[in-house]
């Protein structure tokens, strides 16, 4: 549930319980940034910002889950995140155990988070095509080449290869006398 867009009623809540409240971040709390709804082939799942309280449908089927906490678990809960992040930094590289290492968690995290930006930048590129309209004969018109497509990602070159216009979002060309930071 982002901005007001909220999905239809799952079924499986009566209907006296509040949507929002069943379904967000922090249930009784009203606190509603937002939600997920996973709907699988055995059930549903809602859970809230992050993964935050998730929770089984029927509402009725928590009640019998427990789940052992098999791993560890970031000190300060949802907030904590943030903090190991500061105090990470303040540390210096390499002198303080995070719970996403940057190598094996984060960089594919962002990799994943930065190519989905890069479709949906890539989906409204627009192209001026003339065509004919049976109608008013020739007319301008548009299409977008960059929808639909499987894009193909070269890590290692940093690049689409399969949609060239998409490249103009992975790299910028700098204005003269504004070169890449050199360390």
């Amino acid at each position: 549930m982002d901005g007001g867009i909220v999905p239809d009623r799952p079924d499986e809540l009566d209907a006296d319980v509040n949507m929002n409240e069943a379904l967000a971040d922090i249930p009784a709390e009203n606190d509603f940034e937002g939600g997920s709804l996973f709907i699988g082939t055995k059930g549903k799942v809602s859970c809230g910002w992050g993964g935050s309280h998730p929770r089984l449908l029927p509402l009725s089927l928590n009640k019998d889950v427990n789940v052992p906490k098999k791993y560890p678990r970031v000190e300060g809960d949802m907030d904590g995140h943030w903090w190991q992040w500061i105090d990470a930094c303040i540390a210096g590289y390499g002198n303080a155990e995070v719970d996403s290492p940057f190598e094996g968690y984060a960089v594919p995290l962002t990799d994943t988070v930065l190519m989905g930006n890069l479709l949906l930048r890539s989906f409204t590129l627009r192209k001026k095509i003339k065509r004919k309209d049976p109608v008013y004969g020739e007319v301008e018109d548009y299409e977008t080449p960059g929808r639909y497509v499987a894009y193909k990602w070269d890590g290692e070159n940093m690049r689409i290869i399969n949609f060239e216009a998409a490249n103009q979002f992975v790299k910028r060309e700098y204005r003269k006398g504004w070169g890449e930071l050199k360390l």
